[in-house]
């Protein structure tokens, strides 16, 4: 083996730990968070910032077109177009902050809330910070400096946690959230730029025109799964108000925390792989049913436990003062565990072009996901919560089936993948149903404790995926050098 293949793997290695570390430190600064800031913030407050972030984040999903994730795909991506590409990131970030600070009163008026619409105006900041440091990620990530990003996103991640604590001890409520959002996204780009050590050329550009039909087909696709996602929690703040919105949300957030920092970095490293194995059947075979498999093992059985222990987990993650979100978190976490799979079909789509497919679904599940809320709505928050899972569970299989449909994979191989890990997680919920019935507290702690140990038992089994994924990926960045196709050969 060669001394270069070696030093390939080497920081194959390095950066996949690097990144399992940085999602550790992440979750659990996000744990401290929820854990906190329940105690800190009250759940109308709470309501007050997911009512101005649900608007903020659909136009957020859109600062970027698609662009940024098409920049990282593509084998052939000049300096010029990065040039384009950035000055493009800029232009929207000031379209889309004009807009939203417009839109403020607007969306107050649509939860009739006034409160609402000072923390939307906060909120538009978001998109310039963000534009600033889009095109040095892109650069970075195209270099596969995996470690680099990890300890960035660390790094702010940690500083904007303290910030919300501090902001919260006095007493800035909802604006403790946002606060976090922005410190986040400014420490990002900062990091980002430093490290990529890449600045824009006013007098150099290409054409992007070619990635815009593409880019805008993602967009739209992310949006609407956005919306698929959160339709629940907008209604339930516009049809019942601010404190219920905020005991759902906060249910909600805790059910979808595994999904954030397990399935979609997994989806991530799926689409990337994928992409560069098209031409060889078995390895893509082999690779998307081992992401599925993987993702369903890491999030299932602890959607599961909080399922069956949902009073325990709420007492203790959150306080007394948020014991009625109980009610919502077993319905959250089926529909949850549904997201959870559905994230690594996304980047099954996205890396085989069949984001077109992806599209079509979520403009069909739209309006009847709308339809079963509604009807869900004559039971309160919680019909809300039982009418969006059973919905989620229904089209899963149709969803699995429509989009691999004549793809190098099909729902076979998917479903074969996601059976144990779904019987594991049936059967640690009903252990923990009868340790809770049987012996209360004792019981469930030690249920607790158990499932803990194994699904970190199965994180490490994990960690050979993540170096088996990485060094496909290496091995392409390897090729592209010695073509000259990559922009650090191009920029000299």
């Amino acid at each position: 083996m060669s001394n270069q293949r070696q030093q390939l793997q080497q920081q194959s290695r390095s950066g996949n730990r690097m990144t399992l570390v940085s999602q550790m430190i992440r979750l659990a600064c996000k744990a401290v968070t929820v854990v906190v800031m329940a105690r800190l913030v009250p759940p109308g407050e709470h309501g007050l910032y997911v009512m101005a972030a649900s608007f903020v984040v659909i136009l957020y999903l859109a600062r970027d077109m698609g662009l940024g994730a098409l920049a990282v795909q593509s084998a052939n991506f000049s300096t010029g177009q990065l040039n384009s590409l950035f000055r493009t990131l800029v232009a929207l970030a000031i379209g889309l902050a004009a807009l939203t600070f417009t839109a403020a009163p607007g969306i107050a008026a649509f939860y009739r809330t006034p409160e609402v619409a000072g923390l939307v105006r906060w909120l538009a900041l978001l998109f310039p910070l963000t534009a600033l440091g889009g095109v040095s990620r892109v650069v970075l990530t195209r270099e596969m400096r995996l470690a680099t990003i990890a300890r960035i996103e660390t790094v702010s991640t940690v500083l904007a946690t303290g910030l919300m604590i501090i902001a919260g001890l006095r007493g800035a409520g909802a604006l403790s959230f946002a606060i976090f959002w922005l410190a986040n996204e400014a420490i990002n780009t900062v990091g980002f730029a430093w490290c990529a050590r890449w600045r824009p050329a006013m007098n150099s550009s290409g054409s992007l025109r070619i990635h815009w039909r593409q880019g805008g087909t993602l967009t739209a696709q992310t949006v609407l799964q956005f919306l698929v996602s959160q339709l629940d929690g907008i209604l339930i703040g516009r049809w019942l108000g601010a404190a219920p919105a905020g005991l759902y949300a906060r249910a909600a957030q805790i059910m979808k925390l595994p999904a954030q920092h397990v399935a979609i970095p997994l989806a991530g490293i799926m689409t990337s792989t994928l992409a560069r194995c098209k031409d060889q059947p078995t390895a893509f075979r082999n690779h998307a049913t081992s992401s599925f498999r993987l993702g369903a093992w890491l999030v299932l059985p602890g959607l599961g436990l909080l399922a069956a222990l949902p009073e325990p987990a709420v007492r203790l993650l959150l306080g007394t003062d948020w014991l009625a979100s109980a009610a919502f978190v077993p319905w959250l976490a089926l529909a949850a565990g549904c997201a959870a799979i559905n994230h690594p079909l996304s980047g099954l789509a996205l890396a085989t072009g069949r984001m077109p497919r992806m599209l079509v679904t979520v403009l069909i599940e739209l309006p009847l996901l709308a339809g079963a809320i509604t009807w869900g709505a004559q039971f309160d928050a919680v019909g809300i919560a039982a009418a969006v899972a059973m919905f989620q569970a229904a089209t899963l299989l149709p969803r699995l089936a429509w989009v691999t449909a004549g793809s190098l994979v099909t729902i076979g191989p998917i479903l074969t993948s996601i059976i144990p890990p779904s019987v594991f997680t049936g059967c640690l919920g009903a252990a923990a149903l009868l340790g809770r019935w049987a012996d209360g507290w004792g019981s469930q702690l030690a249920i607790g404790f158990a499932s803990a140990a194994i699904v970190g038992v199965i994180l490490l089994a994990g960690l050979g995926f993540f170096r088996d994924s990485a060094e496909l990926a290496l091995s392409e960045l390897k090729s592209r050098r010695q073509s000259g196709d990559h922009p650090s050969a191009q920029s000299g």
